[in-house]
C-alpha cells in the first residue's frame, strides 16, 4: 500500500512539473508575441508609434466624431533642413535630434493627445476634441519648445533647429458629404499641404 501511494506521488508530482512548465512556456509565448507586436507597431528609433499604428486611430477617432459630433485636429509636424544636421554632424547626431525632438513634441501634448512617427523626419499628431484656436496653441506651444531646445554633435558642437507645420481641423459638418476614409485621406492631405506652405513661407 505503502509503496502504491508513494507511486501515486510521484505521478503527481511529475504531472505537476509538466503542468508547470508548459505554463511557463505559455507564458513566455505571450511575452514574446506582445514584444513582436508592440515592435511592429512602434518605431524602433524614437519609440513612437508608426504610420500603421497612427492610420489605426485616425479611423478610430473619425469614427468617434461622426459619432459624437465632436471637432478634432490634425498637425503635422517636419524638422527643417534635416539632411543639413545629418551632413554636417552625421547621422548619430541626427538619430538623437529624432528622439530628443519626438520627447519635446510630446511634452507639449495633452494626455488624450497621439504622436506618431509618419516617417523620416516628420510626425504627425492627433487633437481629438481640438478647434481651431486650441490646435494653433499647441503648435504654437511645439515651436517655442523646441526653439529653446540644444543638441550637441559628437564633436561637442552645440546647435538648434527648428521645424515647420501643419494644421487642420475637422468640423462636423465635413462629415456629411463624404465616408470615414475619405475624410481621413483629407485631413492628412490638408495638414500635409501645410507643411509644404509653412516650409514656402521662410520656415
Amino acid at each position: 500500500i505503502l509503496q502504491r501511494r508513494e507511486n501515486h506521488w510521484t505521478q503527481n508530482d511529475e504531472l505537476s512539473q509538466v503542468i508547470y512548465s508548459l505554463n511557463r512556456m505559455n507564458h513566455k509565448l505571450r511575452q514574446s508575441y506582445r514584444k513582436i507586436e508592440h515592435q511592429s507597431l512602434h518605431d524602433h528609433l524614437t519609440g513612437l508609434p508608426n504610420r500603421r499604428l497612427l492610420e489605426d486611430r485616425l479611423q478610430h477617432e473619425m469614427q468617434q466624431t461622426e459619432r459624437f459630433g465632436r471637432y478634432g485636429a490634425i498637425l503635422f509636424v517636419d524638422l527643417d533642413h534635416f539632411k543639413q544636421i545629418n551632413d554636417n554632424y552625421g547621422h548619430p547626431t541626427g538619430d538623437r535630434v529624432l528622439r530628443g525632438s519626438a520627447q519635446t513634441i510630446k511634452e507639449q501634448l495633452r494626455k488624450t493627445d497621439f504622436i506618431a512617427r509618419f516617417g523620416g523626419e516628420e510626425f504627425a499628431i492627433l487633437l481629438p476634441g481640438c478647434e481651431k484656436p486650441q490646435a494653433l496653441q499647441i503648435a504654437t506651444n511645439i515651436l517655442q519648445a523646441i526653439k529653446r531646445q540644444q543638441f550637441r554633435a559628437d564633436d561637442d558642437r552645440e546647435f538648434g533647429i527648428t521645424l515647420s507645420i501643419g494644421a487642420t481641423t475637422c468640423p462636423t459638418q465635413q462629415i456629411v458629404p463624404c465616408g470615414l476614409s475619405d475624410l481621413a485621406d483629407l485631413l492628412v492631405a490638408s495638414a500635409d499641404k501645410g507643411v509644404y506652405q509653412a516650409k514656402a513661407q521662410g520656415r
